[in-house]
């Protein structure tokens, strides 16, 4: 089951989804949230509106429990062009 605790480590992670905030952005396969989630996608980063986005599912057992997917995205931020927002980050589970 996904805390609030798991939410808040989600969500302070998928800014490193950003490649011009990190130089080692987040990709499909690596280990969030204090390596307790797997990325299960391409995650986005839209140079365009700033918005970066992630696909994640806790590790159970040693293997990613797909039934518990978590959708974090942020943005859009006025550092990027054509951002109307100032940094805002939502994560959804989906059953």
């Amino acid at each position: 089951m996904v805390t609030e605790k798991n939410y808040k480590e989600i969500a302070d992670d998928v800014y490193d989804v950003d490649s011009g905030r990190v130089d080692n952005p987040i990709k499909k396969g690596d280990l969030v949230a204090n390596k307790q989630y797997q990325v299960m996608t391409d995650p986005v980063d839209n140079l365009d509106n700033g918005m970066q986005a992630m696909a994640v599912a806790p590790i159970v057992d040693g293997e990613p429990d797909t039934s518990q997917i978590v959708i974090a995205y942020a943005g859009p931020h006025f550092n990027r062009k054509n951002s109307l927002l100032n940094s805002t980050c939502l994560c959804y589970t989906i059953r």
